[in-house]
């Protein structure tokens, strides 16, 4: 009930400060996507905790919220193989998604950390979730033991989606979303990333495909 209690209000005091600072447009209906994500400013009208986002300072929801559309960049994280199990479309990803110049950058960095491709995987982090990482015991062992090297921004900017924690590429929007594990609880949900979710996803992804390649209607009718 407690927990209840708080995002209840807190969701009531994130609508005042969307409402004070960030007025919502008057027409939506012609507005592309990406513009869209930020124009929604009434999240998820279903449930009434659809902007509790807990531990979200004032200042945080200003900057990581989808309606301020406020732009950042993921800090990038090197993780021992052995503590991380990683799966990307091709062997070229991190080079096409990030660039040339940038995976060079960040390669180049890696080694300079002792910790090199291959025995080392990147992966992004939001930036809110670094910094409530920095007091988490797990973290810091291993960060200590040389098996987590953190590298600072890296990528292109990106900019929140209505989810809050999936991000798009606010630079190229053709580019691939980032969904991001965030330790803050909306529409009372924990925004974790579960690993059963994680391994479904792809799948469901690929079904989806295939059920629209093999409709006629959609490749004719419903582009």
């Amino acid at each position: 009930m407690e927990i209840l209690r708080a995002d209840l209000s807190h969701t009531e005091h994130l609508s005042d400060l969307t409402a004070r600072q960030t007025p919502a447009a008057a027409r939506r209906h012609g507005l592309s996507i990406s513009a869209l994500e930020t124009a929604l400013h009434e999240g998820h009208p279903y449930h009434p905790c659809y902007k509790a986002r807990s531990g979200f300072s004032d200042a945080d929801h200003l900057a990581y919220g989808p309606e301020g559309g406020q732009t950042f960049r993921l800090e990038g994280l090197l993780i021992h193989h052995t503590l991380i199990q990683q799966s990307l479309p091709h062997e070229g990803f991190w080079e096409q998604e990030l660039g040339t110049a940038e995976w060079q950058r960040i390669t180049a960095l890696a080694e300079r950390r002792n910790a090199p491709p291959g025995n080392y995987n990147l992966l992004p982090l939001h930036p809110w979730q670094h910094v409530k990482l920095q007091d988490n015991p797990l973290f810091n062992t291993w960060r200590d033991a040389g098996q987590l090297a953190e590298i600072g921004p890296i990528g292109a900017q990106y900019r929140a989606t209505q989810s809050v924690r999936t991000l798009m590429n606010a630079e190229n929007p053709a580019r691939a979303h980032v969904k991001t594990a965030t330790m803050m609880r909306n529409t009372s949900a924990l925004r974790t990333l579960a690993p059963e979710s994680v391994t479904v996803a792809p799948a469901i992804s690929h079904w989806l495909a295939d059920v629209l390649d093999c409709d006629p209607l959609f490749i004719s009718r419903y582009r």
